[in-house]
């Protein structure tokens, strides 16, 4: 049993836990979430049709190729270490960068955390309507929340956290377990919708969706790919763990990458196979979400009931109960790890780089929990304009592992790492910079609430980095100007943008009320009563 000495904080290195399929359920796990199973009717379908997102679904696993190679590069050299990005940053680039890293990526973990144990209410709603709506209803910013969903959100995130906490070794076996639950269960609902609707690849037409070129909706659905696979490099936590040479970790990632996507598309190409009858085809069908309830107003459970009935629904259920907890458990344990690093590092009490017997930083695990107590009663509404900004918080940390990768690939005179270094710093930014730009890349940009949602963030991270500078916890910090440079663009831009759309949409409200006013006055809106003989 370690005590509180250099060996308490940091891995019992005796323990090796994770297999090659571990830690690849792992990296799967954290892959997928709710999004795969909402985003097909609500932004992959509108957005490209079945045959454009299975396009951008290939070429991002291309793009993303760059960066696992850049991982396992520098899981290489530092097998031992359980920070991932925040550690090749640190070691490559300093402590300030590395500050930033953790920063983000920390952001990025905590918010899919949010995200997926809210996701078990937003489901809820449409398969057992106001179930949970009970207890005292209030309105943040707008959005009404009610009591009874943000207790149930935090039961569930109780609940995996004390499963992380204190389930030890078992927690990687479980993950698998759920892993391999949710393949078979999502295969048996598309291998059987598919084989009602013929096995004719015409059941999913159009395979476009209108308004814009083919190649315009796949570059669209490619803006979107790095906060889709957002965890694949979360097995970078776990290297001291690994029961196989780490250099065996890219093919891994890079199983889990394809993986994720052939679910996308699955899910995605589902949707399209039971059309409700009074819609001609799935584009009528997915326009008409927002104002449909129960389970049509969830594509991928729709197509399921109405294909195999509730058996389906049954199976889809289970599928999607599993993708939520393997999400949950892989990112309580990326997200401990990270805490327990800054900790070790002096960045955070040092209690929190205590770790277990059983090779659990459980404090850390304890610290995730109570950093998430208060957010699901912000509504999930609000968690979604939080999410929102992931995107821009992990390319942050995809970017610096890549200059970290080209860095010391130049030392070391090794030009093909040289060549997927420079790649992924190129990708990271273009998937930094595309939801903060408007009509940059054919994709959705950031709301307006996500907007003020990233200046907080950043406001946030300012006062850290400089409480940390203040409290002396780390000599190194405060050697690099750019890491305020860096912070206060994002907080001037994001709050430019956040009053630019409040003075927009303001005036578009306006001109909506001056336009139905005067259709008033003109008797436009009045009623035509036909005559009684006609």
């Amino acid at each position: 049993m370690p005590s509180l000495s250099q060996d308490a904080t940091s891995p019992p290195m005796h323990i090796s836990t994770l297999s090659r399929l571990d830690a690849w359920a792992l990296s799967l796990g954290c892959i997928l979430g709710w999004g795969a199973y909402v985003m097909p009717g609500t932004t992959f379908l509108p957005m490209a049709g079945p045959a454009g997102t299975a396009m951008a679904m290939g070429l991002g696993c291309l793009l993303l190729l760059c960066i696992a190679i850049n991982f396992a590069y520098m899981m290489e050299r530092r097998p031992e270490g359980c920070g991932s990005a925040y550690s090749y940053t640190r070691l490559v680039l300093g402590q300030d960068f590395a500050f930033l890293c953790a920063w983000a990526i920390g952001m990025a973990y905590l918010s899919l955390i949010w995200a997926n144990a809210t996701a078990f209410t937003l489901i809820a709603r449409h398969l057992c309507g106001s179930v949970v709506q009970w207890g005292p209803q209030y309105s943040i910013l707008g959005y009404d929340v009610y009591f009874g969903e943000g207790l149930v959100s935090l039961t569930i995130l109780v609940l995996f956290g004390l499963i992380s906490a204190f389930g030890g070794r078992l927690v990687p076996r479980l993950q698998t377990v759920l892993v391999i639950v949710l393949l078979l269960a999502v295969t048996g609902c598309f291998s059987i919708s598919f084989a009602k609707a013929g096995w004719q690849f015409s059941a999913f037409a159009p395979a476009f969706a209108t308004g814009r070129p083919p190649v315009a909706q796949v570059l669209g659905i490619i803006g979107l790919i790095p906060w889709a696979f957002v965890g694949f490099e979360s097995i970078a936590h776990s290297a001291g763990d690994f029961r196989f040479p780490v250099k065996k970790s890219l093919p891994i990632m890079v199983l889990a990458i394809c993986t994720g996507a052939v679910v996308y598309i699955a899910l995605t190409c589902l949707a399209t196979l039971a059309v409700p009858d009074c819609f001609a085809n799935w584009q009528e069908y997915v326009a008409s979400l927002d104002h449909l309830n129960g389970t049509t107003g969830l594509a991928t459970f729709n197509a399921a009931q109405n294909a195999i009935g509730d058996s389906g629904l049954i199976l889809l259920g289970i599928a999607m109960l599993a993708t939520l907890a393997t999400s949950l458990l892989g990112f309580y344990r990326a997200t401990a790890r990270l805490i327990s690093t800054l900790a070790k590092d002096g960045l955070l009490p040092q209690r929190l780089a205590v770790w277990q017997a059983d090779g659990t930083p459980r404090a850390a695990v304890f610290a995730v929990m109570v950093l998430s107590a208060a957010v699901p009663f912000l509504g999930r509404i609000t968690i979604a304009w939080i999410t929102d900004i992931s995107t821009i918080c992990v390319s942050i940390a995809y970017l610096l592992t890549s200059a970290c990768c080209w860095v010391l690939a130049q030392n070391n005179k090794q030009r093909h790492i040289m060549f997927t270094g420079a790649m992924g710093v190129c990708i990271a930014a273009l998937a930094f910079i595309i939801p903060l730009v408007p009509n940059l890349w054919n994709s959705n940009t950031l709301t307006t609430e996500s907007y003020l949602m990233l200046a907080a963030w950043s406001c946030s991270g300012l006062i850290a980095y400089h409480l940390a500078m203040w409290q002396g916890r780390q000599r190194h910090l405060g050697q690099s100007p750019l890491i305020w440079i860096v912070m206060l663009f994002l907080l001037f831009f994001a709050m430019g943008m956040w009053a630019k759309n409040v003075v927009y949409d303001a005036i578009d409200t306006a001109n909506k009320e001056i336009t139905h006013i005067h259709s008033i006055g003109l008797g436009v809106d009045k009623p035509k009563i036909p005559e009684k003989n006609q």
